[in-house]
């Protein structure tokens, strides 16, 4: 890997600004903390399976 100097930049494909989180992105953290700490919430043991789930 190339290394870079401190004088250098690297394009990230996003703007680092650090915008204010939009609502449907706070949703989404609480929904997934709620699922995280659920025990009868659906799991997945292998990416297969949860395709399999989805008819992937």
């Amino acid at each position: 890997m190339k290394e870079l100097s401190k004088n250098q930049s690297v394009n990230l494909g996003f703007n680092g600004n650090n915008p204010a989180p939009t609502k449907e992105f706070l949703a989404a953290i609480d929904e997934g903390e709620k699922l995280a700490h659920n025990p009868n919430a659906k799991t997945y043991s292998t990416p297969q399976e949860l395709w399999d789930e989805l008819g992937i």
